[in-house]
């Protein structure tokens, strides 16, 4: 049963007055992700997303207050139906709170567990949109950092969105285009990040090959960044992998980055997808191939127990100019955050910081995370 707030809807702005709490879905470092249902105009019945991120959990962390402007910023900047819409973000005196989509068919990672293993045909659809969705991560100079299929949710009709964008980077002249750090999950990394090299989308690609590997043969490739290093990244077996995949699979895994395969047109070039037709793809019409029974037990059920068992209480902060300017309202036409110094935020730890350049590509063509990242959802 939701909970509904006894105060009615704020008349002046989008706030936690005009939702029903329906379940929590997703917990994370900083907070937790709750399905909901809008009780007013526009959008009224509507079901969405609400992440809510504790000010004094962000606070306390060396990187939270990064993680949380970022992810905003980067929510703000994508747009592409295989990444999550960003609806309304705002705040009250002891959390930040991201309103985005419902996303009622689960993560891939979760699939997997149920079914086993996913079918080569499914898994290929699903290669296939989140490539589309991490090129046009790439092209908006952003290094996701953390893809695996537990961060890849299905729609309702059984398409796939690319979630969490609180470690990801990005890539800015200052920084000369690169990156650097050991983030994302253990498993999942490249050598260059295990090894502390700078990279720019690199790390993406490996992780891909790995998230291809898992859905194929119900595994993953290695058990940790130890394994990864150690096998000189062969995976351990080819069992269930066609042929195709395996080629595809080898040459996203290329232990070098600079032989690795890092170009998404060469990816969907490849012969593991010679059947898709990538223009349909990119419209994302109709269902998908699976289709997810619509019943929110398709998320893991300990993360609402222990929500309704041990509910953590809202702890409100004196200062907050750090979290100035962090509404957003993505129902008006709205740039990126802008200061008196008139240029766009979008990645910074005080809400001042300038954006990146323009380059062009700069590369040619949790369950352990690094950093806390909180699971989230978005985009039917």
């Amino acid at each position: 049963m939701g909970c509904v707030c006894s105060t009615p809807p704020n008349p002046n702005k989008v706030d936690m007055t005009h939702f029903t709490l329906l379940r929590t879905i997703g917990k994370g470092g900083f907070g937790t992700v709750t399905a909901v249902m809008k009780e007013s105009e526009p959008f009224r019945g509507k079901y969405f997303a609400i992440k809510k991120l504790a000010k004094c959990q962000l606070i306390e962390s060396s990187s939270g207050i990064k993680v949380a402007w970022r992810e905003r910023n980067i929510l703000q900047m994508i747009d592409s139906p295989f990444l999550p819409k960003l609806h309304w973000a705002f705040q009250d005196e002891a959390c930040l709170y991201l309103v985005m989509d419902f996303l009622s068919g689960g993560d891939i990672g979760y699939l997997i567990k149920q079914k086993k293993r996913i079918e080569v045909d499914l898994a290929r659809y699903y290669a296939a949109e989140i490539a589309l969705g991490m090129q046009e991560l790439h092209e908006k100079k952003i290094v996701y950092r953390d893809l695996k299929p537990a961060n890849v949710l299905l729609d309702k009709r059984g398409h796939c969105h690319i979630i969490d964008f609180g470690i990801a980077s990005i890539l800015d002249e200052k920084n000369n285009y690169k990156a650097c750090g050991d983030a994302g999950t253990p498993g999942y990394q490249s050598p260059e990040m295990c090894n502390g090299d700078s990279y720019q989308f690199e790390p993406d690609f490996f992780a891909y090959g790995i998230t291809i590997y898992q859905m194929l043969a119900g595994v993953r490739p290695f058990d940790d960044n130890t394994h990864t290093l150690k096998c000189n990244c062969v995976p351990r077996s080819w069992k269930h992998v066609p042929q195709d995949a395996q080629d595809l699979i080898t040459k996203l895994l290329d232990p070098n980055p600079a032989k690795r395969l890092c170009d998404w047109r060469a990816v969907k070039n490849h012969a593991f997808f010679r059947e898709c037709d990538w223009a349909k793809l990119a419209r994302c019409e109709g269902d998908g191939p699976f289709v997810p029974d619509p019943d929110i037990a398709n998320f893991p059920i300990e993360c609402n127990a222990e929500a309704l068992l041990m509910p953590e209480p809202d702890k409100p902060i004196k200062d907050q100019t750090i979290f100035q300017g962090y509404t957003y309202e993505g129902h008006k036409k709205q740039a990126l955050d802008v200061p008196a110094g008139g240029k766009a935020i979008v990645d910074h730890t005080l809400p001042n910081s300038a954006p990146p350049s323009n380059p062009g590509h700069a590369v040619a063509s949790p369950e352990g995370s690094a950093v806390p990242a909180d699971r989230t959802t978005a985009v039917p």
